[in-house]
């Protein structure tokens, strides 16, 4: 009661007049110091309001520069972190909001990370406290024909009190069913050309990270491009994408992940090769061995009617056409599959030596001759894997089919195939969503 007479009789409070004092009051208690700011105004006469005052909040970012901005080219797509943070030494209320240069911009956060604050705000805890913080992820696309800036601002006030929103600002809203896919656990751009950035197994110190499985819009992610992936609770691995249909990404292993088998085996007629029955081996051989990747889609497709790269046939003559089915195979579910021919063709594999990527025919036996960058490491007994086979036969006769060769070609090799030193591995296909939600 007697601050509250002091603080009055303090204030000369006239009609028509604001009339604004700071007191500093220091209280001592058992060697404690507190300190409280005090700002007093006068809406009406003889009325005080007194409130907080010099709350902050503060935004931390890599993303942005010094004026909290970004700028974002025409038809792009980025995803930054925003930290928003408390700075004072009380709970306080704090919002988030942002101005642009343009309209055509879709901005919103991303509910992998924490909520952006509505228009009201919300409390975080005092600096210093596990909650004096809040890390959102906020994706912009920007749908314009012209490069664009996003500037971000905040504002801080008392935990009880609403903030008022600025007029002239924009309020950040969820964006539905994007959460990013947290079983990708790193991406990079693929580039077998430049040195400064070259890129071929994800494990080069030059690699330069991408988000784009972020995007999902289609061929976001290039043919090529590096996922490392958690395809189980204890498995990952690398894999590069073979398509982005935009939310789907179809992804093969970058490594074999087995040794030597036969396209098609025969048991009650050893060493005969027959490829109008479909690569039965080969494909349980796969199947068997990704059944325990819980991150990967389910698989379903029927040979002969599935299509890949815009066909289904199962049958490709000399000039890699396509147009028969030489086998056709019943619908089947699983993990992983092999690719086809019509894959390996759509990422640019001919049967000219050298013309598939290098991710292609990469870590197989002696693929260093041939212009890549890692041999194969499983060659157990001077066994090696020589290429990997696709699901496409050759219609020139009944005992062949197509794989990729360690120099870089589609090649033909017989489906029965442990009869040499040499055969081929396994690299597998899957497919995995960008965003699970």
């Amino acid at each position: 009661m007697k601050l509250k007479y002091m603080l009055k009789k303090a204030i000369n409070v006239k009609t028509g007049y604001l009339v604004a004092i700071v007191l500093v009051l220091m209280l001592v208690i058992g060697g404690y110091f507190s300190y409280a700011l005090f700002t007093a105004s006068t809406e009406a006469k003889g009325a005080l309001n007194i409130v907080t005052g010099n709350l902050h909040s503060l935004i931390e970012s890599k993303d942005l520069d010094k004026s909290k901005s970004i700028s974002i080219n025409p038809n792009e797509t980025k995803t930054i972190t925003i930290k928003l943070v408390n700075a004072n030494g009380r709970k306080a209320k704090v919002n988030l909001y942002y101005e642009s240069t343009s309209n055509k911009l879709e901005i919103g956060y991303l509910s992998q990370g924490a909520k952006a604050p509505s228009k009201s705000g919300y409390v975080l805890d005092e600096n210093g406290a596990k909650g004096d913080s809040k890390t959102i992820y906020i994706r912009i696309k920007n749908n314009d024909s012209a490069a664009n800036v996003i500037t971000f601002g905040t504002d801080a006030g008392l935990d009880d009190k609403d903030l008022e929103f600025p007029s002239n600002k924009k309020n950040i809203d969820l964006i539905e069913g994007t959460t990013i896919n947290e079983n990708i656990t790193a991406a990079f751009t693929y580039d077998q050309v430049n040195d400064a950035t070259k890129c071929i197994t994800g494990e080069e110190p030059t690699c330069q990270p991408t988000k784009c499985y972020e995007n999902n819009d289609k061929d976001s992610c290039h043919a090529g491009t590096i996922i490392k992936y958690k395809v189980s609770n204890t498995e990952e691995y690398y894999f590069h994408v073979v398509k982005d249909d935009g939310k789907t990404m179809t992804l093969q292993s970058r490594n074999s992940l087995g040794n030597r088998d036969s396209w098609y085996q025969n048991d009650s007629t050893p060493g005969v090769s027959d490829n109008t029955k479909g690569p039965l081996t080969y494909i349980e051989k796969i199947e068997k061995r990704c059944e325990g990747w819980t991150n990967a889609k389910d698989l379903e497709y029927e040979m002969g009617v599935t299509e890949f790269n815009k066909n289904a046939f199962t049958g490709c003559d000399d000039n890699l056409s396509c147009t028969t089915n030489t086998y056709t195979m019943k619908n089947r579910t699983a993990k992983a599959r092999m690719i086809t021919v019509q894959e390996a063709v759509m990422v640019g594999c001919t049967t000219t030596a050298g013309s598939c990527p290098i991710w292609m025919y990469n870590y197989t036996y002696n693929a260093t001759a041939a212009g890549g960058t890692e041999d194969d490491t499983y060659a157990p007994n001077s066994s090696y894997n020589t290429g990997t086979f696709t699901m496409n036969a050759y219609t020139g006769n009944s005992t062949q089919v197509w794989y990729v060769t360690n120099t870089g070609t589609l090649s033909k090799a017989n489906t029965y195939s442990l009869n040499n030193s040499n055969g081929y591995g396994i690299k597998t296909v899957i497919e995995i969503s960008k965003k699970v939600s």
